[in-house]
Parts: structure tokens; sequence; C-alpha cells
């Protein structure tokens, strides 16, 4: 008998411009990944500006007057912000790296008191603070995935054995 043969197509190639979801998917990870290694953790930097935010920020004082608690609004003293300028213009990066400069550079105390409005108002915002939005959306849809797709292979799972006596006792344990 003779062989019939079936001319075959080589199957369609597909245009450079159109990549497989794998590809789009390794495309994905690699520009993600230089991304978050380009766009480095939160940066500090003293400006002209944020010690202007500073001079202007009330903080509340209180004191011990005759065995009474006082409190009123104080500002920053002066020497304080005359430490602060000598850091204008440096660029750090990391809120605990700031905060071990501020307490080195105006003292303890004064970091204690000032150190978080000093640290609100020279934090420069990164990419990452731009695109929280979309690691929000991205958590919640895998959180929204998680329960069905238990459910299902539960499902599945039991009417894959038949009945429950074919079950037995894992049909029991996955229904308690």
């Amino acid at each position: 008998m003779a062989k019939i043969q079936i001319p075959t197509q080589a199957p369609a190639s597909r245009p450079w411009y159109r990549p497989s979801l794998t590809t789009q998917i390794l495309i994905g990870l690699v520009v993600g990944g230089i991304v978050g290694w380009l766009s480095p953790a939160t940066n500090f930097t003293i400006t002209d500006q944020s010690i202007a935010q500073i001079r202007e920020q009330k903080f509340p004082a209180k004191a011990v007057v005759n065995n009474v608690a006082v409190s009123g609004d104080q500002t920053i003293p002066p020497e304080t912000l005359q430490k602060l300028d000598a850091l204008k213009g440096q660029k750090i990066s990391g809120e605990q790296n700031f905060q071990g400069l501020i307490k080195s550079t105006i003292g303890e105390e004064q970091a204690a008191r000032f150190g978080p409005a000093i640290i609100k108002s020279a934090r420069q915002s990164s990419l990452g603070d731009s695109l929280y939005f979309l690691r929000d959306i991205f958590l919640n849809l895998i959180k929204s995935i998680i329960a069905p797709l238990i459910f299902a292979t539960l499902v599945v799972g039991i009417a894959g054995g038949g009945d429950l006596r074919t079950v037995g006792r894992l049909g029991a344990k996955a229904i308690l």
C-alpha cells in the first residue's frame, strides 16, 4: 500500500509585536524589577521650603509650674533651625538614616520633640509612593481569587470521588 502524504503547513509565525503571554509576563516582571530597583526608598532632603514649614509649625509645650501642668504652643528654637540649615541640600535615603542624622545634628532631646515634623516636611515622594494603587489592586485581585479557588478545588475533589461512601473519611473531613 502506498502511503498517502498530506501536505502540512507550517504554523503561522507570530509577528514580533505580538509576544506570547509567557513573554509578556516575563517582560512585566523584568520591567517591574528595574523600576523597583531604580526608584529607591523614600528620600529626605532639607530645603528652604521644608525649613519654612518647620518654622511656621506650632508644637505643644508641656511645662510644670508649681506642680501644675501648663501647656501652650511653642515654635522650634532658632538654634535648632540653624543646625538644620547646615544639612540643607543633602539627599538621605531611608527614614532610619535620616532620623540618625537628625539626632546627631540637633541632639536627642530636640529630635524627640521636633523629629516627626522635620521628617514630614523633608520627605520626598518616590515613584513607588505614586503607584501604590496598582499594588492594592493586584493584592485585592489575588485575595478575591483565593476563596473561590479553594472552594472549587474541594467541590471537584469530592465530585471526582463519586458518592460520600467512596470518598469516605476524606469527604467528611472536607465538609467539616
